[in-house]
């Protein structure tokens, strides 16, 4: 025979949760003096090296500056398997190269020395670090959301149940990790607030009501301790709105009806992520984007005058609206667009560099009906580099040895084109020949009228052969025994390859010619 009995709840539903089991709380409340009481425990801490009080919300808390100050506290064990910790922190800064610690149990910074510790990192972003040794092993675990914000309270829990390791920003569950065994005990190793407690990584910011139990809060009990009353912590942060601004097209910017244009914004969130960017034409909705470089192609766009805007949601639900730019669809009707002018400014026509060169090339462009898009510049047909933005220029690098033709191409936002006159410049071998320098016959003055200087190939007998190139030096002054002649643009114009060069005095008696030059290659 079985007895039946029917049990009924009535009343409000409410969320089950552990008992706390609170081993250490320093509340930080003191104000004055150099030391704090654990309120659980007779343990005293002792801010150290000038570490200062300041104010929470409605009371003290312990301020920290980055270099040196910290709090040393007594020896702390928790045994078990479950362990929590929570703190209220506010950052001032995030030095690059600084894993600032909340509070941490270890011998140094590696993770292998590391007991249990809750801090700072940056992994691309600010985000929360907890660590710790079970069964011998440490674990790290890094939230993957939640970027921690400047100068503004916020509330951090870590908390272990045996089988995994959880991270809280403000209530909200950041990341988890899978991690099993019985908490190593650390024996004498030291724990200390705002510091690793080798000497490095000090939190630069300020601290308050740090709490570590030897049991595991449920994410309500985080929320629970977060928003306890009476509590001296201050008050979790709101959330942050995000930002946002339209980056294309540009404001007062035309082209034709029917047109597919791309519309793209930038978007960012200090305290978050941004969820989505939403792309509207007035009230009408045109397009959604939920990942950076958040951008849509407007497509058909129908002729008359747009009014263009970006709204930004965040992952809290915030929403920012941008700044409206206004764009025109014009068309077959409406005045044609009228081409951009643009100017080559260097370099100078005809300019002379020994290679490798580096070349500055530099641009002035205009558009009288609407913008610059962009700069092209060219050798040739070949396009070197694009500019967006005046000064218009590009740094051509590397250049080897020979004859150029530079140009530079504008493109205005309705896609005008103007090219501007081309300059031509030479790029010579930096060891090449420029001066022929020899000396004057005996009979210079009498019956020398001019001479020629001839180049060979190597080689060849520069008595009877042919020259590949030939320059008339004229009959030169002679200044300290010698002439001296420019042959850079002959020399410069030789095709690639090894030569000699002779100079021959010629005359009304005849000619003479000298032995070959050293040889030479181009």
């Amino acid at each position: 025979m079985c007895l039946v009995i029917a049990l009924a709840f009535v009343g409000t539903q409410r969320p089950v949760y552990s008992a706390f089991t609170l081993v250490s709380q320093w509340k930080l409340d003191e104000g004055t003096g150099t030391t704090t009481r654990d309120s659980v425990g007779n343990r005293t801490g002792t801010l150290t090296n000038g570490a200062k009080w300041t104010t929470a919300q409605s009371s003290a808390a312990a301020s920290l500056d980055g270099v040196n100050d910290y709090i040393t506290l007594p020896s702390l064990e928790v045994t078990g398997s479950t362990l929590s910790i929570t703190a209220w922190v506010k950052n001032t800064s995030f030095p690059s190269g600084v894993s600032q610690r909340f509070i941490s149990k270890a011998v140094d910074t590696s993770e292998a020395q590391t007991y249990w510790m809750l801090a700072q990192t940056n992994n691309g972003q600010n985000r929360l670090l907890f660590r710790l040794k079970s069964g011998n092993v440490t674990k790290s675990l890094i939230a993957s959301t939640g970027n921690l914000p400047l100068n503004m309270w916020y509330h951090v829990a870590a908390t272990y149940d045996g089988a995994r390791m959880r991270l809280y920003l403000n209530g909200a569950e950041v990341g988890s990790v899978a991690k099993t065994g019985t908490l190593s005990r650390g024996s004498g190793v030291p724990v200390q607030i705002g510091r690793s407690p080798e000497g490095s990584n000090y939190l630069r910011g300020a601290i308050d009501d740090v709490r570590i139990y030897s049991s595991t809060l449920s994410k309500y009990e985080v929320s629970r301790v977060m928003a306890a009353a009476g509590s001296s912590a201050p008050a979790p942060p709101t959330n942050q709105a995000p930002s946002v601004s339209l980056s294309n097209p540009a404001n007062g910017a035309s082209f034709a009806a029917g047109s597919t244009v791309t519309v793209s914004a930038t978007a960012g969130d200090t305290d978050g992520t941004v969820s989505r960017v939403q792309f509207y034409d007035g009230s009408t909705l045109i397009g959604t984007d939920t990942t950076s470089p958040y951008s849509m192609s407007w497509s058909s766009v129908a002729a008359g005058s747009h009014t263009l805007k970006a709204v930004a949601t965040d992952n809290k639900g915030a929403t920012t609206t941008s700044a409206t730019r206004t764009v025109t669809a014009t068309t077959s009707t409406s005045p044609s667009n009228q081409p951009p002018s643009i100017s080559l400014t260097a370099p100078s026509s005809g300019a002379v560099f020994n290679a490798p060169a580096s070349i500055a090339l530099s641009a002035t462009a205009s558009d009288a009906d609407g913008s610059i898009a962009r700069v092209e510049f060219y050798n040739g047909t070949t396009r070197l580099g694009t500019d967006t933005s005046s000064p218009y220029s590009f740094s051509w690098s590397g250049v080897v040895a020979g004859s150029y033709s530079v140009k530079a191409v504008a493109y205005d936002n309705a896609g005008g084109i103007t090219s501007s006159s081309t300059r031509d410049l030479t790029v010579r071998s930096a060891n090449l020949p420029t001066t022929a320098v020899f000396q004057p016959s005996a009979n210079y003055q009498t019956t020398v009228n001019h001479y020629v200087l001839e180049i060979f190939p190597l080689g060849a007998d520069t008595r009877v052969a042919n020259p590949v190139a030939s320059q008339d030096l004229g009959k030169p002054a002679v200044a300290n025994s010698e002439c001296r002649v420019d042959i850079a643009a002959t020399i410069q114009a030789l095709p690639p390859g090894t030569y000699v060069a002779t100079v021959t005095a010629i005359g009304n008696g005849g000619s003479s010619q000298s032995a070959p030059s050293p040889q030479f290659s181009r």
